[in-house]
């Protein structure tokens, strides 16, 4: 069994893969195995990751979609064949730091206080100090996830996860894309070891999803938003801007999607409150951003598709260099 399970979901980037592949074979250790996932692919994706194959000796594990499904979906299947104790992701636009996987060894084996959770480093867009080691005096932390993302993070981070807990959730499969943070706040109390340097380097593609201007993935944003707004009411604490703002959002992205009567029944088992008070200007709030979304057409109904293709898809896969 390897300690690590490195997972790359990818879609039509066949032509990077060498790039991640590359950062695999220069790590120091090879107590990994490299899992990718081929979200229907219309490139030589499997090509290229077969051709790798044949000049490496870590295990490869492809598993293709014979239909585009999104990142959650390949996710929770690479999870599922996944055998190693810990699991991180390096993206097709990622490439890892040479002392990348020794620096989380080295983290999770000094960590004698009690079972971690997940580990956590900051990413780079460039090769800047990507060389040292723990052994140069880099420094750890550990605390509550939620408190170690807000004080360390500078954007966004690699995340190392405890397999088990992996396997025991799932992602949420409600669009191409759903923001792993949804699960990651399920476990905001847990232990986590923050490392003090970069780990990972990441390319900002012009395809990418924080470079386009339209809105996609409407029922996954209904989803982070219920639930926030969900947390909000059970907690009974908000700022009120904070809530109206929440509020809005998800019954913006509910009239998108048509998905509304969720949200109204987290306050119809609640007494009258200010909560509900907010709720309404919430619902004035969400339905303006709707119109507008409507009239300036910035939401695409990437939803349907995927529950169309979500219906008809299969899986097959393929191992090289398995031990």
């Amino acid at each position: 069994m390897p300690k690590f399970s490195i997972l790359t979901p990818t879609y039509n980037r066949g032509t990077l893969l060498p790039y991640v592949w590359l950062s695999l074979v220069t790590q120091s250790t090879r107590d990994f195995e490299w899992l990718i996932g081929i979200d229907g692919a219309t490139d030589d994706s499997f090509e290229v990751v077969s051709l790798l194959a044949e000049r490496c000796d870590f295990p490869i594990r492809v598993v293709c979609a014979d239909l585009h499904v999104g990142k959650s979906v390949i996710d929770n299947r690479l999870i599922s064949e996944s055998r190693g104790e810990w699991v991180l992701w390096c993206d097709s636009d990622d490439y890892l730091s040479p002392c990348c996987l020794s620096a989380l060894s080295e983290a999770i084996d000094t960590q004698a206080s009690g079972p971690v959770y997940c580990l956590l480093a900051n990413i780079s867009q460039d090769l800047g100090g990507l060389t040292k080691s723990l052994t140069d005096g880099i420094s750890l932390r550990t605390g509550k996830l939620s408190q170690l993302t807000r004080a360390h993070l500078v954007s966004d981070g690699l995340i190392c996860v405890d397999a088990n807990i992996l396997r025991s959730e799932r992602f949420p499969e409600v669009d191409f894309y759903c923001p792993e943070g949804i699960l990651w706040k399920k476990h905001g109390t847990d232990n986590a070891v923050f490392i003090e340097m970069n780990l990972m380097v990441r390319k900002f593609l012009p395809d990418g999803i924080s470079r386009t201007r339209k809105i996609l993935y409407p029922r996954a944003k209904l989803l982070v938003w219920s639930a926030v707004l969900e947390q909000a009411i059970l907690g009974g604490k908000s700022e009120v801007f904070s809530f109206v703002f929440c509020c809005g959002q998800a019954v913006r992205f509910g009239l998108h999607t048509g998905r509304c009567s969720k949200l109204f029944t987290l306050f119809r088992s609640r007494r009258m409150s200010l909560l509900h008070l907010l709720g309404f200007f919430g619902l004035a709030v969400g339905t303006c951003a709707y119109l507008l979304d409507k009239v300036a057409r910035r939401v695409i109904r990437t939803d349907i598709e995927f529950e169309n293709n979500i219906r008809i898809y299969s899986f097959t896969s393929k191992v090289f260099n398995q031990n």
